[in-house]
């Protein structure tokens, strides 16, 4: 498909899916949820870390207390992404259920920059959607693929509601595909 008319669909996707996401019956949100957790907590259990895990926004799944538990359980650790500046890589710097978030760049919550930058063995990466070959659908800045190319050695879970799949993205060369997706 023409570069232009994939990345209109995309923005159509995108939006389709942030609507369907937002509007989520409460009771259907809490089971999805519940779902969700039951299955990063038994994925968790042989998971060696560190683990990189993200900051939920915009009606996202929030992974902080699974990670919180299974930090306390591991001894392991655990990091968030930071966008150090605009179209670059992120970096992970280290989390515990102790640090101080302060709002960065989007004015998204993550560690000071003194924190410990962390090399993942696990990255959990929030979804828009996804498709059947467990590529992402993200809000379109590209970040995560910026990053992940870095990350060839970690193991990259995509977590998303399961109502916000469809057939193919139809990737470009620069999107990576999960190793696997978490839904509801």
């Amino acid at each position: 498909m023409e570069k232009n008319k994939l990345n209109l669909r995309k923005k159509k996707l995108r939006k389709t899916f942030l609507e369907l996401r937002n509007n989520l019956a409460s009771s259907s949100r809490i089971e999805a949820n519940i779902k969700i957790s039951n299955t990063l907590n038994t994925l968790l259990k042989d998971c060696e870390g560190p683990i990189a895990f993200y900051w939920p926004m915009k009606n996202e799944y929030d992974p902080v207390e699974v990670i919180s538990k299974w930090l306390m359980k591991s001894k392991s650790q655990a990091a968030l992404p930071v966008i150090i500046e605009k179209n670059a890589p992120m970096k992970f710097l280290s989390w515990d259920t102790n640090t101080i978030l302060e709002k960065g760049i989007f004015n998204l919550l993550v560690p000071s920059s003194s924190a410990q930058e962390i090399h993942p063995k696990t990255i959990i990466i929030p979804c828009v959607g996804f498709d059947s070959n467990n590529y992402r659908l993200g809000y379109g800045g590209g970040y995560y693929d910026r990053t992940l190319t870095n990350f060839s050695d970690s193991k990259k879970i995509g977590i998303c509601y399961g109502s916000c799949k469809v057939s193919s993205l139809e990737p470009n060369e620069y999107d990576i595909p999960m190793d696997l997706i978490i839904c509801s």
